[in-house]
């Protein structure tokens, strides 16, 4: 028993590299869980409306499925952790920014430009995580790396969203928004301790990214014809986002949400 105790790989017996990334994904999650908070918060103070809310819901769904699409390829010919830090400086930098900027007015643009680049740079984000999983985690060590990020996603958020109340409370709206863009910058210092092994680029994957681009999702398309139950699972978790996302926008439009108390309810998972 006591030999199968040694070998049971747990969180630490993950690399370091692993143990850094992890500590990234909840840093970043954390800055999600104050967005959701604090954008609702910022918006219904600027317009008085929850729709523009539901707009930027909108906004963001046709962000991540249209640039999801670019995100494995590009992911798939860089080095992912590369990916992930300047996916995290670029929303920290771009919302740090846009809180300073809030004083001066044309809040509502402020705060889309800021929604804009959080939402181009998820699914890259996104991408890389899943392609460095295997380069920081081996083996069995993989099914706890992927375990301990399910749970850094969920329980970064919930964080997240608990800690903006107080903020919002103590300190107001901006400062609230900026801990979300630091949040970003720490979750960027975390990935760069990780020592992740370069990416090896196939030889046929080295010609441009645009010529190669419509060849990989042909690959993709072709399986899925063979697959046809992962194409249903596909099918299904589409119509379930989707219904989702439809269901959170008549939530925020809807007259009994009349704050942004009730907004994060209608969102809440």
């Amino acid at each position: 028993m006591a030999a199968f105790k040694q070998a049971t790989p747990t969180w630490k017996t993950l690399s370091k590299s692993a143990q850094w990334m992890l500590v990234s994904v909840f840093a970043t999650n954390i800055g999600n869980g104050i967005q959701n908070l604090a954008v609702a918060k910022l918006l219904y103070d600027a317009t008085g409306s929850t729709v523009d809310f539901g707009l930027t819901l909108i906004l963001e769904n046709v962000l991540t499925f249209l640039l999801q699409l670019l995100a494995g390829p590009v992911v798939d010919r860089g080095q992912p952790n590369r990916v992930m830090i300047f996916a995290d400086i670029s929303r920290g930098v771009v919302v740090c920014l846009s809180s300073l900027l809030l004083t001066q007015g044309h809040v509502f643009v402020w705060v889309a430009i800021s929604i804009i680049t959080i939402n181009a740079a998820k699914p890259f984000y996104r991408a890389a995580t899943f392609a460095l999983g295997p380069l920081v985690a081996e083996g069995d060590h993989l099914l706890i790396f992927n375990s301990v990020r399910g749970s850094s996603v969920q329980g970064g958020q919930m964080i997240g969203v608990a800690i903006a109340g107080p903020l919002i409370y103590w300190l107001g709206t901006a400062p609230a928004f900026a801990a979300n863009g630091v949040s970003y910058l720490l979750a960027a210092g975390a990935i760069a301790f990780a020592r992740v092994p370069l990416l090896a680029v196939p030889e046929n994957q080295r010609s441009s990214w645009w010529s190669t681009l419509w060849g990989d999702w042909n690959n993709v398309f072709r399986y899925l014809r063979r697959e046809r139950g992962l194409f249903l699972a596909h099918v299904s978790r589409v119509g379930g986002f989707l219904g989702s996302g439809v269901s959170k926008y008549c939530a925020c439009t809807d007259r009994c949400c009349r704050s942004p108390q009730s907004i994060v309810l209608a969102l809440r998972p």
